[in-house]
């Protein structure tokens, strides 16, 4: 769309929000807002003498923190941390296979006991 402005429009303009050097008059307190850079060219500014004597040094290498493992799920950790954590672990080893060969004979009389039963139940019928 082509749109023409008259003189009149432009002070009219002016005072509702005034101009750099004179607030609003018909607004209380409210002037235009300024740009934040008088220069548009940024690289031209960053890349200027003035800018690149006050810049430090570009840091270059960068040391980074090793991730930090879980000893809980990280065995080797957990042998770092706590070197009788393997005695440990084969204690509870050694007594989870004492503790299956006890319940075997039991579980193994109960198994035998009811084929008997069964048997004899068998038997009785024919």
């Amino acid at each position: 769309r082509f749109v023409i402005w008259t003189k009149a429009a432009f002070d009219r303009l002016d005072a509702l929000y005034g101009t750099y050097s004179k607030p609003s008059e018909e607004k209380t307190g409210f002037s235009l807002p300024r740009p934040t850079m008088t220069t548009a060219d940024l690289a031209r500014v960053i890349n200027s003498n003035e800018v690149q004597e006050v810049l430090r040094p570009a840091v270059t290498g960068r040391t980074y923190a090793p991730r930090k493992k879980n000893p809980l799920k990280n065995w080797g950790t957990m042998l770092k941390l706590n070197p009788y954590a393997i005695v440990q672990r084969r204690n509870e080893l050694k007594s989870a296979k004492l503790a299956a060969r006890r319940k075997q004979p039991a579980a193994r009389k109960l198994r035998s006991r009811g084929f008997y039963l069964s048997v004899i139940s068998d038997d009785a019928l024919t």
